[in-house]
């Protein structure tokens, strides 16, 4: 989809939030599936800045941490660090460094201040 440079995006703050809980996956999914541009969610000082599913092929999203946050996905997903420095559970990530979380991990704990792009796979 071309857009000109005077075109309006449509942001979703916290996703879906008139029939599911603010920052729910469900929220967020249900946005997706109403066609918002961008989903900005924040929660426990995690911001995602923009999300994108295409469930069977991929989905992508950008989250920043400015001190503290907690981040989590049941699949498996790269992260990797587009700006700053973090700790990810006791793992320091810097710039242009990708870590592999496996499926069903649980909570990552994010301490510092960065930038991370992610990659993931959900079934259909």
């Amino acid at each position: 989809m071309s857009r000109s440079t005077n075109s309006v995006l449509v942001v979703a703050h916290r996703g879906d939030w008139r029939n599911f809980p603010e920052n729910s996956l469900e929220g967020i999914e249900n946005a997706i599936k109403m066609g918002v541009d961008i989903v900005e969610k924040d929660i426990d000082g995690c911001k995602v800045a923009y999300f994108i599913d295409k469930p069977g092929i991929f989905t992508a999203f950008r989250i920043r941490v400015d001190e503290n946050g907690t981040f989590e996905r049941k699949e498996f997903m790269f992260l990797f660090c587009i700006d700053g420095e973090a700790e990810i559970n006791g793992t320091v990530i810097k710039k242009g460094e990708t870590i592999f979380i496996p499926c069903n991990y649980g909570t990552l704990t994010i301490k510092g201040k960065a930038e991370f792009g992610g990659m993931t796979y959900r079934n259909l």
